[in-house]
């Protein structure tokens, strides 16, 4: 009986093992069942390059072209007036330089989770102003295979931002998110910057900075809390000739 034990727990304790070494050396999905998502990008001055490390990096991966989804300056992080994902004072920027694109990704997990809703906020880090101002768009993107392909996110007016001195921000509040995301384990949450096809002005184009991030989820109709199930459980039934 104790060795049968023993196997048990060995069985238990070996997937956790493996596990661990996995989040120690890989990204991660953030498991949706734990908590919702919320990332202020307090900690991002401490992140590598390529996210290899930082608190709260892992759950962020560096954007590929996929289908759905072109992707020409993958750089994280970058600096200056380079193309690419660059750190901000507790917030990211991404920069899509000319006719380029740039992007990045978040992973979450909503395994037994339905999808609820993405919030961030975002503002405009002039770089450079020119006359007339050229201009960048952001937008949400979201992917169930792991980014193998994406679709885009609707229900909410993309922003646009110029590049002059004015100052421009705002929030997206509470976007739906898609019942395709329901039970998926492999989300890939994408913010994708771009020209949208407007070619005119001079100088670079904008900065746009991404912060307080929070996407939320609800356990699925009919679900009970494993506690309340246990609870439910009684013993009465059992006698001693039946353990025998």
């Amino acid at each position: 009986m104790i060795s049968n034990l023993l196997r048990k727990a060995g069985a238990l304790l070996l997937p956790l093992l493996f596990c661990g070494l996995n989040h120690a050396f890989g990204q991660t999905f953030y498991n949706m069942s734990s908590a919702d998502y919320s990332q202020d990008f307090g900690s991002i001055s401490g992140w590598t390059n390529n996210y290899a490390a930082g608190s709260g990096a892992a759950n962020w991966r560096v954007a590929a072209t996929a289908t759905g989804s072109t992707v020409s300056t993958t750089t994280v992080f970058a600096s200056g007036t380079t193309g690419g994902v660059q750190k901000g004072t507790n917030a990211m920027i991404l920069l899509g330089t000319g006719t380029n694109s740039t992007a990045t990704d978040l992973l979450l997990n909503f395994s037994g989770r339905n999808a609820g809703t993405i919030s961030l906020d975002w503002a405009k880090v002039t770089n450079t102003a020119g006359s007339p101002p050229r201009s960048s768009d952001i937008k949400i993107q979201y992917s169930i295979n792991n980014g193998t392909s994406f679709t885009d996110l609707t229900g909410y007016t993309i922003p646009r931002v110029f590049n002059n001195i004015t100052a421009e921000s705002g929030s997206l509040t509470s976007i739906t998110l898609p019942a395709a995301l329901n039970n998926e384990s492999q989300v890939v949450i994408r913010f994708y910057v771009w020209n949208n096809g407007q070619t005119g002005g001079s100088g670079n184009r904008p900065k746009i900075q991404i912060d307080n991030i929070a996407v939320t989820s609800t356990a699925p109709a009919g679900c009970t809390a494993p506690a309340t199930q246990a609870s439910n459980i009684t013993f009465s039934s059992i006698t001693s000739s039946s353990l025998s």
